[in-house]
């Protein structure tokens, strides 16, 4: 039994290293065949040149591709499908942009669709939807909100290949889904007063008609309600203070014609036995030193009565001797 046992695990442990020789073998000679690019390693993106389209326009597609280690020598393949997916347009020679022209009469979605082949056995494929239009018609108010009594404008127009002579019909309806003002016009714009007392809100309904083709557009402005507090200014704009300069002072001030004099007067004795004399003290502008601080000069005292009748005296008296 034991003879057995053991020529069966003989027999086992053979066939493993046979195994083993055998995967050791394979590896190397799978790591040296070179293997193709992965496909998760090349991506394309569809870029659109408009995110929707009027019926007319011609729609631009460009296809971006991403491809490691290096970039490839592309072959595109573009088609165009609608929102089931039915085929509309099939363009093999476009090569990385491609122009589709979009017929006058279709409206709704399209699909971009790029397959990109690298010619070494990798294939990936992108794409991006637009929406197509007969008409876009933009409306504008030329408010945000109304008080009774306030007229309000409307500006209307219309980008169409299809509509190309538009007249215009209008409507405005207030709270209560009432027309309350309507009417045709040629023009893009319109005014409608409101009246006192006014509804809630009035909504603006223009259509535009050419050839049996139509489009319209809508706007609802609300009354305004609470305080509406208003603020203007005297002026669009204000120049900063002016630096403070000494010398642009001076520059203003009048020429002096002369200076400011002060006196101050003291009664002062010459001297033994002799007249009082009178000391004047004569101050100048500012700047200059003050009063008392000012040098000091001697003024002889203006004669009195009694010294011109000596003097007249005098004189009588030399006229005589001579």
């Amino acid at each position: 039994m034991s003879s057995v046992v053991l020529s069966r695990a003989c027999a086992l442990g053979f066939a493993f290293a046979i195994a083993f020789l055998a995967l050791a073998a394979v590896v190397p000679a799978a790591k040296a065949a070179p293997n193709p690019i992965d496909p998760a390693a090349m991506t394309v993106s569809v870029v659109l040149d408009k995110s929707s389209y009027l019926s007319g326009d011609t729609a631009s597609a460009r296809a971006i591709v991403y491809r490691t280690p290096a970039p490839g020598n592309y072959t595109y393949v573009w088609r165009v499908r609608n929102l089931f997916f039915q085929l509309l347009n099939t363009t093999t020679t476009a090569g990385a942009v491609f122009n589709y022209p979009i017929a006058l009469a279709y409206t709704g979605t399209l699909r971009f669709e790029a397959t990109v082949d690298d010619g070494q056995g990798t294939v990936v494929a992108g794409q991006q939807s637009a929406t197509v239009a007969q008409a876009y018609m933009s409306l504008t108010l030329d408010r945000g909100d109304y008080n009774p009594g306030d007229t309000i404008s409307a500006f209307y127009g219309v980008s169409s290949h299809v509509i190309m002579n538009p007249a215009y019909s209008y409507a405005v309806t207030d709270t209560n889904t009432v027309v309350v003002f309507s009417g045709t016009t040629n023009a893009t714009f319109f005014s409608f007063a409101t009246p006192n007392p006014s509804s809630r809100s009035y909504t603006f309904r223009v259509t535009a008609t050419d050839r049996g083709n139509s489009t319209q557009a809508l706007a609802t402005i609300n009354q305004a309600t609470g305080f509406v507090l208003g603020m203007s200014f005297d002026r669009a704009s204000y120049a900063g203070p002016v630096p403070h300069d000494p010398r642009r002072d001076r520059e203003r001030r009048p020429r002096r014609v002369r200076e400011r004099i002060e006196h101050r007067r003291e009664r002062v004795p010459d001297g033994p036995g002799g007249s009082d004399g009178e000391r004047v003290l004569v101050h100048g502008g500012r700047g200059l030193p003050r009063l008392r601080d000012r040098p000091q000069r001697l003024v002889p005292r203006p004669p009195g009565r009694r010294d011109r009748a000596l003097e007249a005296a005098r004189r009588r008296l030399r006229a005589v001797r001579r």
